[in-house]
């Protein structure tokens, strides 16, 4: 797969659309949407995150994707 997204987007919009989930707990306590913000791919997150993720997702766990959200930019972009 390329960098980027390009080629790993639509994967992630296909598994998606296909039905799963997005917000299920993996073995190592994460979640897909959780590794689409550490993976650093906007795209792929983007295919992840969905329409409604306010309706879908309680605010912990917005403020838990922000904040990692937050610390993958600083470790990638120091100074942004």
């Amino acid at each position: 797969m390329r960098r980027g997204g390009r080629v790993r987007r639509p994967v992630a919009e296909a598994l998606v659309e296909a039905g799963a989930d997005p917000d299920r707990a993996l073995p190592d306590g994460t979640t897909p949407l959780e590794r689409a913000v550490a993976g650093g791919s906007q795209a792929v997150f983007s295919a992840v995150l969905g329409t409604e993720p306010r309706l879908r997702l309680p605010e912990n766990a917005r403020e838990r994707l922000l904040a990692l959200a937050r610390r993958e930019c600083a470790e990638r972009c120091p100074g942004a």
